[in-house]
């Protein structure tokens, strides 16, 4: 469970008023994105654990027809290690499978892997380097390119089919979704994302403290939000951080994060390897790469295991299929809904009056606290100036691709990129803007992007 502290003076907000009250019926929870097998294995054994959902319906849906028919067997076969008797159903219909439900959980990778490789040798051609590429930067837009709109396309299915459900989104881009889906359909949505809670876990380790003890407070966007405070019995732990930084092993860990942390005063929820490549200070910089340890394209590394192979692979090592509890979060806010019982987390919502100095009607990461069925964001006010100011440098990129993809609109995408950190600090006015053209013919299927304003000015040389 995430523990947080609520500063000085800091209140839960009053719950949005799409936020119903948990109810007692047979609970119904699509997974959209089932064939992602280890998304939907730690899931549905979180779920098959908990007394208030074990018995639930569960609909399953993928566009790849093998994937899915794999992971209706894997949900089967938890099921009867569970002992829980709930109906399963498989859909190659979106729409067929999320009418009527409480819970959608999207766990999609629009274009698989094979799409999230493309974004790095686009970006690549243009000497622009990521470790994963998949939330912020240039390789993050990209990604935003073909994913918004199938994430738009889901809200408003679950809005046609499920108008008093909620969904639950894990899929990156996460920030710039959550706001599409915002600031299009208005579905109540939110964004989920452990990392604040692993930092927590992390910092307690470094702190030499028991987790369990370590209060904390934290809000930004995703994957760039910031521990605001951090304490044990009421004492404040930062000092005791920046003192444990001092030691080999612990800076060594986290060399990125400690660098940010005493450059703005406040430690990154971010991992390093993540947090590196956000930035213009680090990834782009050989010297700083070799001395901060960034394992520059980290993600072509990963080598994924299809679902069927997998599968078959279990089954004849003869293990369990249910796992230990994790610490996602979706299970857990499920059972706190439905169950009625208080719980707090850390959430991906959209900005209306939650953080005063970064921009509203984006998504922010906040605080959030379930109580008696109902979800309420935390008012944080303002972040102190330097972390706001850095933490907006990316929201306001964020703010012109969502505007870019939802409108169609070439002049924004080709903006944002001249506004992000790292292609602003490498290329040229005109080498961005061939590479906003790139993306938009990298990828089959993407719609045709108009340009407006700036084809008034086409002609001027550059």
């Amino acid at each position: 469970m995430v523990l947080v502290v609520a500063g000085t003076g800091v209140k839960a907000r009053p719950a949005p008023l799409w936020f119903t009250e948990g109810t007692t019926k047979l609970t119904v929870i699509a997974i959209i994105g089932a064939g992602s097998v280890s998304f939907t294995r730690t899931l549905v054994s979180d779920l098959l654990q908990q007394s208030v959902t074990r018995d639930c319906e569960l609909h399953l849906f993928d566009i790849d027809a093998k994937a899915l028919q794999a992971s209706k067997k894997l949900v089967e076969e938890m099921r009867k290690e569970a002992k829980a008797p709930g109906p399963i159903q498989s859909f190659g219909d979106l729409r067929s499978c999320v009418r009527g439900v409480d819970y959608a959980i999207c766990t999609i990778l629009v274009g698989g892997r094979s799409a999230a490789v493309h974004d790095f040798e686009i970006t690549a051609k243009y000497g622009l380097s990521y470790t994963v590429g998949d939330t912020l930067g240039v390789a993050g837009m990209s990604r935003a390119l073909r994913t918004i709109p199938a994430l738009v396309e889901i809200a408003q299915a679950c809005a046609d089919e499920a108008p008093d459900g909620l969904l639950l989104n894990y899929t990156n881009p996460l920030g710039m979704l959550v706001s599409a889906i915002g600031r299009t359909v208005g579905y109540p949505t939110v964004g989920l994302c452990h990392s604040a809670d692993y930092t927590a876990k992390t910092l307690a380790g470094y702190l030499g403290v028991p987790s369990s003890e370590l209060k904390w407070w934290s809000a930004g966007i995703n994957h760039l939000a910031w521990m605001l405070s951090l304490g044990v019995e009421g004492q404040d732990m930062y000092p005791t951080l920046a003192q444990a930084s001092e030691r080999p092993e612990v800076y060594d860990a986290d060399r990125v994060r400690f660098d940010l942390m005493k450059r703005f005063g406040y430690f990154v929820t971010e991992s390093s390897k993540h947090v590196a490549e956000y930035l213009a200070y680090f990834i782009d910089k050989p010297n700083e790469v070799e001395r901060l340890q960034v394992p520059v394209g980290e993600f072509l590394t990963r080598r994924p295991v299809p679902i069927e192979v997998q599968l078959e692979e279990h089954r004849c090592q003869g293990g369990a299929w249910l796992k230990p509890m994790s610490n996602e979060y979706a299970p857990a806010l499920i059972a706190a809904r439905e169950s009625n019982e208080d719980w707090c987390f850390q959430a991906n919502v959209m900005n209306d009056g939650l953080i005063d100095n970064l921009t509203s009607g984006m998504c922010v990461e906040v605080p959030c606290f379930v109580s008696r069925g109902r979800v309420a964001p935390a008012r944080v006010g303002a972040l102190p100036s330097a972390v706001a100011g850095l933490t907006q440098q990316s929201l306001a990129v964020q703010h012109l691709a969502v505007e870019a993809v939802t409108q169609k609109d070439r002049d924004g995408l080709y903006q944002a990129i001249m506004l992000d950190p790292q292609a602003s600090a490498k290329l040229t006015v005109a080498e961005m803007s061939r590479l906003a053209d790139d993306l938009l013919s990298g990828y089959a299927g993407l719609p045709e992007y108009g340009s407006g304003r700036l084809r008034l000015f086409e002609r001027v040389p550059g």
